[in-house]
């Protein structure tokens, strides 16, 4: 087993911050789309994730956190 020593939640409203989270040495990197993101930026949030995650693949030690499933912004629309 693995020991995860450091987690590094970046907020996914930031651009800069989610496109400079690869080269983080912390074991995790934890995209945040929840607390760290205001109600009002959640969409442009999700949008700057999504593009980076393209450029992040083979990236070891990658996590996404989202909200409630529940939670109206995820319903399919």
């Amino acid at each position: 087993m693995t020991v995860m020593r450091s987690v590094f939640y970046v907020p996914g409203n930031n651009e800069t911050f989610v496109s400079k989270a690869p080269g983080n040495p912390a074991d995790i990197i934890t995209l945040d789309l929840e607390d760290s993101v205001p109600p009002a930026e959640k969409a442009k949030a999700r949008e700057i994730v999504r593009a980076n995650l393209k450029h992040a693949r083979g990236v070891p030690g990658q996590m996404r956190r989202a909200g409630q499933c529940a939670a109206p912004r995820m319903e399919a629309g």
